[in-house]
């Protein structure tokens, strides 16, 4: 995994500025991150983890936890909801499916989604897509599959409430490292109060 400067920027905000960042091991820095790093003064800590932010991500999934076998699929590069993504690995499992990152594949991941879920290999989906539009009608005109998009906080938590959603579809494009994050987060523990 690659992980850019600004990444680098909103792990080293996320952990609260205390001059450290933890990265998995064999995570390379892109030119610019090593250039922010150096200038930054902040020095990176490698684990053998997906790469975390918090030392309280490093609890493992449990039980209690709504979801805990998660599907994922992106239409293309999208390296800040990747990341956002492998942050919360410690939480659930994740795999991807494996189509082509083509947008216009996006009805057959849809589809491969659906069938994961129905045959139970999988609790809950996630696409992230540069624009939410084609995922929704796909995913929504499936009985077995209902998705939300997460557009912010609030909108997903009214979203768990009302239809109890198992895809989210995550437009990545100007989003924040830390707003896909929540989104993500909020998801995966089943909403609620913050």
């Amino acid at each position: 995994m690659i992980v850019t400067a600004r990444q680098l920027e909103a792990l080293h905000r996320d952990s609260g500025k205390n001059g450290h960042v933890t990265l998995q091991a064999g995570t390379t820095l892109s030119p610019l991150a090593r250039e922010w790093l150096r200038n930054a003064r902040v020095e990176i800590e490698y684990v053998e983890a997906e790469v975390l932010g918090r030392t309280e991500h490093k609890e493992r999934p449990t039980e209690s936890s709504r979801l805990s076998r998660v599907m994922w699929w992106c239409d293309g590069p999208c390296p800040v909801a990747k990341a956002a993504l492998m942050m919360q690995k410690s939480f659930v499992h994740l795999r991807p499916i494996t189509t082509s990152t083509d947008a216009s594949h996006t009805a057959i991941a849809v589809r491969k989604f659906a069938d994961e879920i129905t045959s139970r290999r999988a609790d809950a989906g996630v696409l992230l897509v540069k624009s939410s539009g084609a995922a929704t009608v796909h995913a929504n005109r499936l009985n077995e599959l209902r998705a939300v998009v997460g557009t912010s906080v609030d909108s997903l938590d009214a979203a768990m409430k009302s239809i109890k959603p198992n895809v989210l579809i995550v437009e990545h494009a100007e989003q924040s490292l830390m707003h896909v994050t929540n989104v993500l987060t909020r998801f995966f523990r089943g909403g609620g109060p913050r």
